[in-house]
């Protein structure tokens, strides 16, 4: 031990490795500080220690744990821990759907709640739909189109609705003369 050394032990580096951080002395030799880190252990290295841990090896919570996740302020949807590490939720709705039929669900394929209750994930109340099925469901609307009875151009039901109040031909017609004739590649 040097002269004027305080008689306390070196203390264990707090990265958790177990070595004795050393202590700093200044010139004259007394002691300035106990470090709190062997060298190269500090907070700086926070992020390659981290990494060469295994994934998963901080998770706090069990697989099989769920929590709610909201898709907007007024949309809850139920997720459960299915793999470690931060990438190993999903959407509850989906891995039953995929348990049920024993396969992975492509990402055009959709599970609808059939009640509209995103919370209630029994298997009878989900159904399996395409992405258009799906819009269709949740877009319907009544009459030629959701703002117009009818065409604005021609006044007619029996061609479908484009866009901006127009049916098929009308857009057609009007696109036409606001962008001219389609260009040809």
């Amino acid at each position: 031990m040097r002269k004027g050394q305080r008689t306390r032990e070196q203390n264990i580096c707090a990265c958790g490795c177990g070595h004795l951080a050393p202590i700093k002395y200044t010139r004259n030799g007394r002691v300035q500080c106990y470090t709190k880190f062997v060298p190269g252990h500090g907070n700086k290295d926070w992020g390659k220690r981290m990494k060469a841990l295994p994934v998963g090896a901080l998770d706090h919570l069990p697989l099989g744990s769920t929590r709610i996740h909201f898709s907007t302020p007024t949309l809850p949807y139920r997720q459960i821990k299915v793999g470690p590490g931060g990438k190993g939720w999903r959407f509850e709705h989906r891995h039953l759907m995929e348990k049920h039929l024993g396969r992975a669900l492509l990402r055009s394929e959709h599970v609808h709640h059939k009640n509209h209750d995103t919370l209630d994930n029994r298997l009878e109340n989900l159904q399996l739909l395409t992405h258009s099925d799906h819009s269709k469901l949740h877009h319907k609307f009544e009459g030629w189109s959701k703002k117009f009875s009818q065409c604005k151009g021609c006044k007619t039901r029996e061609r479908k609705h484009e866009g901006h109040g127009l049916c098929t031909a009308c857009f057609q017609r009007w696109k036409y003369k606001l962008y001219g004739p389609p260009k040809r590649y």
